[in-house]
């Protein structure tokens, strides 16, 4: 598998930070939501961390419904193929670490497994009616990083995910 150069750099300095990380400071729980914008599509995230690790579950709304395209009816039997064409919106579940850099900052990161699913779109050529049924899954990896600062029992943060792209969080710690 070939890296890029950036991931390589990314992999390096989070095995660096993860040599200095001091879990004993990170030791509280907490809760957030984020919310954020990839290619101009919105995406959300619920995450929840304890110790020194987290998870979250995030959505990327990536996904464009067209009213001419019937999505549980059943296939003709003469149709012509248009293609394979995304299905369901993209979700999935990240594995964060959680490197406290003081007292209030705080910076983490993470792999990710995300999926949606396949249809193909076929065409009845008497009607002109168009179906899509589900083909398969596509798994997509991806990977997060972002910083969170904490004020009391309130925490607000900025973060980069590789498919939900750019997002802000607010959350808890309890």
């Amino acid at each position: 598998m070939k890296m890029k150069r950036g991931q390589l750099i990314l992999f390096v300095s989070g095995l660096i930070l993860f040599s200095l990380a001091r879990p004993s400071v990170a030791a509280e729980q907490a809760l957030w939501v984020a919310g954020g914008n990839s290619h101009h599509y919105s995406s959300f995230s619920l995450g929840y961390a304890w110790q020194s690790y987290a998870l979250e579950i995030g959505f990327l709304n990536d996904v464009e419904y067209k009213n001419d395209v019937d999505y549980f009816g059943a296939w003709p039997s003469n149709y012509q193929s248009l293609g394979v064409e995304q299905r369901t919106s993209t979700a999935g579940l990240d594995l964060l670490y959680l490197f406290p850099l003081s007292e209030r900052f705080l910076f983490y990161c993470g792999p990710g497994l995300y999926y949606h699913e396949l249809g193909q779109t076929v065409q009845d050529p008497n009607t002109g009616k168009k179906y899509n049924t589900y083909l398969s899954i596509k798994l997509i990896h991806a990977h997060s990083f972002g910083f969170k600062y904490k004020l009391e029992k309130l925490k607000v943060g900025v973060g980069y995910h590789s498919i939900r792209g750019i997002n802000g969080q607010i959350g808890f710690v309890f």
